[in-house]
This record gives structure tokens, sequence and C-alpha cells, in this order.
């Protein structure tokens, strides 16, 4: 009986030794598997790993800090999707640069580590915000290729830079980029940016707001800007009523037309608490080049060329494969965009920077020798790069995101009237062009040239544009030109010979 016993007990025990060991290889293989991401040495015929390495617990600062910058750096600055955590192949990359990191799921990153991040980001503007006594904006509202609308809102600031020791430095911070949902009636876009400036805290902070002149916020305010307002009313910038007339809106079931009430309520908002509402320099050269173009009819055959053989470059495989035979490998033609004039500049200047004989005879032959350029249209492409590539300069220098721009205008505009006056003289081909792009100029940043004896003085009590101080001063204020732009780029006028004296003793006497 005592032997039946013992041998029950041992069997019993042998039972539980024998599911211990097989819950003891479940859990290994379970713990394998885990670690197979984090396992350097895997044998590839067990399928289990032959070394095991213990990963970062969630908490631990290596580990916190591989999140954050894969999260800032990739799915944030490179804008790759949010599905890269969970990508195998980034898993194995991963495991190469740090194998005992453990991998995010993609629900980490969405709904956590994102909205803290963020939530981070605009205490961190609000702080900088509160140290500062003067803000200036701009602001942007548009829809992009699938009629998605968003408003748009940036903060600027001077400010110390503790990696420049403490030298001053512009900092420009994103405020808002949201999504509008339904109709744009003035009320909705001034309450959103009143919300916006409110939560921020900035509203009694805001010197200057800088804004589109005719395009994407312009079209929203279409209806109740134009002429039938009383020249009293300061309601609108002075831009041509034709500008638009000639907009056109991409749906137009879009933008809802607003009373003069809505518009009141738009200004208002815009201009709160604000010194001046000033125009975008980038988009009003924008629309004076944009009044030269029209005047390229009597090259508008070799235009039309140049944006064939473009687009021929980019979709045929025949002439792609004889373009990079007989040009390089390295060479290429731009495709133009429609919004962006400059970019059929830089179409036209790639094109001219190629080897006529070569491009005409070898690469077009005669299979493509309806793009094939004649000697007259070369040079007529020829002068018309000439004649633009100070705006194509203007443009591009002035839309820099990294450093104060606005003392840059006055000498750039001076600089332009001088280029088209001496393009007028020997131009062949775009003489009317010129004479557009003058008038253009004059009409559009009147205030500039009458303030420097280029344009005549205006009448009347319609503001003038960009006649506000702030250009001259920040030219004078910018070492690199003082008042050495009066002397080099102010014209002598005969009729008043210190006329660059007195501007000079004004500029000195004018402050904010």
């Amino acid at each position: 009986m005592a032997s039946l016993c013992l041998l029950s007990s041992l069997e019993l025990l042998q039972d539980r030794y024998d599911n211990y060991l097989k819950s003891k290889s479940q859990q290994e293989e379970k713990q394998a598997s885990i670690l197979t991401f984090a396992t350097p040495g895997a044998s590839c015929a067990s399928g289990q790993s032959s070394e095991f390495i213990h990963l970062y617990s969630a908490k631990h600062p290596r580990q916190k800090a591989i999140n954050e910058a894969i999260i800032k750096d990739l799915i944030v600055g490179c804008s790759l999707p949010l599905s890269l955590v969970e990508n195998p192949c980034f898993q194995k990359f991963m495991k190469v640069v740090e194998p005992k990191y453990s991998p995010m799921a993609r629900s980490t990153v969405t709904r956590a580590r994102l909205p803290e991040l963020y939530t981070a980001g605009k205490e961190r503007i609000k702080k900088i915000l509160q140290d500062h006594q003067y803000v200036s904006l701009t602001a942007d509202i548009w829809s992009d290729r699938v009629m998605r609308s968003f408003l748009g809102v940036t903060a600027h600031v001077i400010t110390p830079s503790p990696s420049t020791g403490g030298k001053l430095e512009l900092q420009s911070l994103l405020l808002s980029c949201e999504r509008f949902h339904g109709s744009h009636t003035g009320e909705r876009i001034s309450t959103a940016f009143e919300t916006l400036i409110d939560e921020f805290h900035i509203k009694n902070k805001i010197s200057f707001i800088v804004k589109d002149n005719a395009a994407n916020m312009k079209k929203a305010f279409k209806a109740s800007f134009p002429q039938n307002l009383d020249e009293s009313d300061d309601l609108t910038d002075p831009v041509d009523v034709e500008e638009f007339e000639q907009i056109d809106l991409d749906d137009e079931s879009l933008w809802e037309e607003m009373d003069e009430v809505e518009a009141d309520i738009i200004n208002v908002a815009l201009e709160s608490n604000s010194t001046q509402r000033l125009a975008c320099f980038a988009h009003t050269l924008q629309l004076v080049v944009g009044k030269g173009l029209k005047e390229t009819r009597g090259m508008s055959n070799a235009i039309a060329k140049a944006c064939k053989m473009a687009s021929t470059l980019h979709r045929s495989t025949i002439f792609k494969e004889r373009f990079e035979t007989k040009i390089g490998l390295n060479r290429s033609i731009p495709k133009a965009n429609a919004t962006r004039w400059n970019s059929k500049y830089h179409l036209l200047k790639s094109i001219l920077g190629l080897n006529f004989k070569t491009l005409v005879e070898d690469v077009c032959g005669t299979e493509f020798s309806a793009i094939a350029f004649t000697v007259h249209e070369w040079g007529q492409l020829g002068e018309l790069v000439e004649v633009l590539e100070p705006f194509a300069d203007a443009t591009d220098t002035l839309q820099g995101e990294f450093a104060v721009t606005v003392s840059l205008i006055v000498p750039t505009l001076l600089d332009l009237a001088t280029h088209l006056k001496k393009m007028k003289d020997r131009a062949r081909y775009c003489k009317q062009i010129t004479t557009t792009l003058q008038d253009a100029l004059l009409k559009y940043f009147q205030g500039i040239y009458v303030a420097t004896g280029i344009a005549p003085p205006t009448t009347g009590t319609q503001d003038t544009p960009f006649s506000d101080k702030i250009y001259m001063i920040a030219s004078v204020l910018d070492p690199q030109y003082g008042l050495t732009w009066v002397d080099l780029d102010v014209p002598l006028d005969g009729n008043r010979p210190s006329l660059r004296d007195d501007l000079k003793e004004t500029l000195k006497g004018s402050s904010f």
C-alpha cells in the first residue's frame, strides 16, 4: 500500500515536472519570437534565437530618444507615413542600428506621441510670443488640388539666438494651418482668426499683417471689395479692380458672396490692433510680370515650342533617350507651373543653356521638327529671359524664409526700374514688354516710386500702394544698405536737384 502511494506521488511529480518543462518551453518560444527583432544572430534552421538581448523598457531614456527622433525627424521632418514604424524593412533596419530598441506601434504614434508633441510645441510658441512686445503675421487662405481649404497664419518675431551668442535673428512660428469645412463666409473667417490670436495672447501685440493681393484669401473677398465702396472706406488695398475680374476661381460654388457687413467683419478682424495691413511683395511682383507676359504675342510661337519641348521630354521615351544621348544624362528641362510665372522663366533659361545646333539638328531632327526652334525664335527667347532675369532673382530672394527681406524691397524696385530703362533702349523683340512692365511697376509700387522721384506725386484720397514708410526705414536700418542706395539708385531730377538730400533728411528724421 505504501509503495502504491509512493508510486502515485512520483507519477504526480513527474507530471508536474513535465508540465513545467512544457510551459517553460512555450514561454521561451514566445520570448524568442518577441526578441527576434532585436537578436543579431538568429538560427534560421531552428527558428529560435541563439542569443537573447534584453530590450529597452518603454521608459528607458534611449528608447524614448529613438522614438522621438523617429517621429520628429522621419515622420514629421521627412514627411514619411505613420505606417513606417510597423514596416518590416524599417524594423530590420532598426535592428541593425540599435538591437535593444523595441519598435512602437502606429497607434502609439497617433494617439499619444503626436498629440503630446503638438501640445508641447504650441506651449513653446506661446512662451516665445509672451516675451515679445511686437509680432508680425502672415495670413493666407487657399484650397488644394482636391478643393480642401485651409487657413494658414504664421507669426514672425526678432529674437536673440543662444546658438549665436545672443545675436538677433528672425524666427517664424506657424500658429495654425487648419482645415476649413463648408462655406467660407466672412464671419467664419473672422471668427477663426480672432480665436487664433486670442489663443496665443497676441491680440494687442500685432504690428503688421501681410496677406495676398489678388489670389487665395482675396478670392473669398472678391464679391464685396470692388469699386462700389466709397473712397473714404478703407476696405481694400489699392489693387486694380481689373485684377479681381480676371481671377479664375477654381470652384465658384465654394466661395459665397458677402455683403458689406461681412466684408467689414473680415477687415476688422485682419486689421484689429495692427498698425498696417501690408500687401505681399512677391505676389504683387507676380502681378506685374503677368501684365508684361500678356504682351508676348509676337513670340507666342517660340514660347509654345519651349513648353511643348519640356512636355515631350517628360512624356516621350524616344525623345528622352535622344536628348540624354546628345545633351547628357544630367541635363533636363523643367516643366512650367501655371501658378508660378518664374517656373516658365526657368524653363526658358534651361533651354537656352543648351547648344542650339545640337538641340535642333540632333535631338529634334525630322521626327520632332515641329518643336525645333528657328534662329529668330531662339533670339526672341534669349531677349525675353534677359528682360525677366532680375524679376526672377527678386522673386527668389524676397521669398526668403530665414532672413528679414523687407529691407530689400526699395533697392530691388529701384534696380528693376533702371534695368527696364536700359532694356527698353536696346530691345529688338521685347520693347512692348518692357514698356508694359515699366507701367505695371509704377502702378503697383507707386508709393515707393513717388517717394524716390521716379513717379509723379499722386492726387486724390485713395491710398497709394506701398506708401508705408516701413519699406524705406527698413532699408536704412539694414547695415548692407544704410543711406547708400539713395545716392546710387535714386535718379537725378533736374526739376528737383535736392531730391536726394531731402530724402536723406526725411529718412533720418523718420520714426514709428
